[in-house]
């Protein structure tokens, strides 16, 4: 009898243990990304065509949050006159302060092409 009152117990221990977790929910940045301009530099090639260059997307961090980012991670998604889509994935290792902005900019080449639209998705905020 006393050995199925202890298994009993052993059971019901362990049962609490390992039914009591850690909630491992991600925190949420109120955080975001804007895109302030594109810039693209061209070249006047002997006088008779223009060679496209790389394009510099210039763009805002803003931390709506209480709370300082450490890290931001995102894909610029570049798309061409002639309707071919470029990415590229960057991370950044910046720390922006909580309710305040952070300006920065990016390259991406998109061939010898004019850009015709740019913008930010896949973010990730740590």
């Amino acid at each position: 009898m006393k050995k199925n009152i202890f298994f009993l117990l052993v059971i019901l221990v362990f049962t609490i243990i390992l039914g009591c977790q850690k909630d491992k929910s991600l925190y949420k940045y109120n955080a975001s990304f804007r895109i302030d301009s594109l810039k693209q530099d061209s070249t006047f090639f002997a006088h008779s065509y223009w060679i496209k260059g790389k394009v510099r997307v210039f763009y805002s961090v803003i931390n709506n949050d209480d709370v300082d980012l450490h890290c931001y991670r995102y894909v610029v998604n570049a798309m061409a006159d002639d309707s071919i889509l470029y990415q590229i994935a960057e991370s950044h290792y910046y720390v922006v302060p909580a309710k305040s902005e952070k300006h920065d900019s990016t390259k991406i080449g998109i061939g010898n092409c004019r850009i015709a639209r740019a913008n930010i998705d896949n973010t990730l905020f740590q």
